[in-house]
């Protein structure tokens, strides 16, 4: 008769003992304190998770997509999406409302927290004086897909506004373009409430760069309604942004009537595609004290907040016959 060997037996059901014969704590068997007991039934998944984890935070950092869906279900919300070429100043942006809000309210609203905490601060670091550069200034967004910051703003009457703000690398909205159809990646886009478009003062004061500050921005802001990005007429905000480099510069004057003449032309071109539009100066990091830090920041930031309803243009009459609306175009009798 065979001779029957006894099975091995170990109480932890993360050891494999019973496979190749090892303790999975290193121990020999006659001093491990689970070797030759049953094997102990797994605790639930909630239970192991409270006792491995404890409670679980949130990381501080960047929400990706499904994150930022979970904070705008919970209530009151806004979607900012910040459309800016290279260098335009779109972090220091960002960073400089979470760096106003740690100094006290921002105009009648108070900070009621934030989701992002770490991004924040890392956003912010760079120009501060503990970081000892040079000048002030912010880490560029070197993101391959959209993240989101967010905080939360406590209204006057006490209600709060989760406020999230997609950060996207400056050089996707620059490709778009040359090529309309990565626009339909832009989800922060299509969801926008307000899209805020940024001018670089700093390049529209520079006698040699001023003359592609405009176009480089249209051509975006026409790639972007040319691929269906623009969805129910989001309100716009167009911001000139460094605004210290403009008052330092000889050409201010020149520079501040070439961003009106930008503002022009994109509500020429585009007041049927977005509700309401309007122009704003900041400067949110200033690299002298001519400008107090954020400047200007404070009423974009209630443009961001304020429920813009835009109006409904009327839509054109119907024309059945397609030869007709050919003619109507040349100004042809029927």
């Amino acid at each position: 008769m065979a001779e029957t060997t006894a099975e091995v037996q170990c109480a932890n059901p993360a050891c494999k003992v019973r496979i190749d014969g090892r303790c999975v704590e290193g121990l020999e068997k006659n001093k491990c304190p689970h070797y030759g007991r049953p094997l102990e039934a797994p605790a639930s998944d909630g239970a192991a998770q409270v006792e491995a984890h404890g409670i679980v935070l949130p990381s501080g950092d960047l929400l990706d997509q499904e994150e930022a869906s979970q904070v705008l279900r919970r209530g009151a919300s806004r979607v900012i999406a910040v459309v800016a070429p290279r260098e335009a100043g779109k972090t220091t942006l960002i960073a400089s409302v979470f760096e106003l809000f740690l100094r006290g309210p921002i105009g009648p609203f108070r900070f009621s927290g934030s989701r992002t905490m770490y991004a924040f601060e890392r956003a912010c670091h760079p120009s501060r004086g503990v970081s000892q550069n040079a000048r002030p200034k912010t880490e560029r967004s070197l993101l391959t897909t959209v993240k989101f910051y967010h905080a939360a703003l406590c209204r006057p009457d006490g209600d709060v506004l989760d406020l999230v703000v997609a950060d996207r690398n400056g050089e996707d909205y620059g490709a778009a373009a040359d090529n309309t159809e990565v626009v339909q990646d832009f989800v922060e886009i299509r969801r926008a409430d307000t899209i805020t478009f940024l001018l670089d003062g700093k390049q529209l004061a520079d006698l040699v760069t001023r003359s592609s500050v405009g176009p480089e921005l249209l051509a975006i802001v026409q790639a972007l309604v040319d691929g269906g990005a623009i969805d129910g007429r989001p309100s716009v905000a167009l911001v000139l942004t460094k605004l210290d480099e403009i008052e330092r510069s000889a050409d201010s004057a020149r520079a501040k009537s070439d961003f009106a003449k930008i503002v022009a032309k994109f509500r020429e071109f585009h007041a049927d595609s977005f509700g309401e539009i309007r122009s704003f100066e900041v400067a949110a990091c200033p690299s002298d004290t001519s400008l107090d830090l954020g400047h200007g920041v404070a009423s974009l930031l209630a443009y961001w907040q304020d429920v813009v309803k835009p109006s409904i243009p009327t839509p054109a009459a119907h024309v059945s016959s397609s030869e007709r609306y050919m003619h109507l175009l040349q100004g042809l009798p029927e």
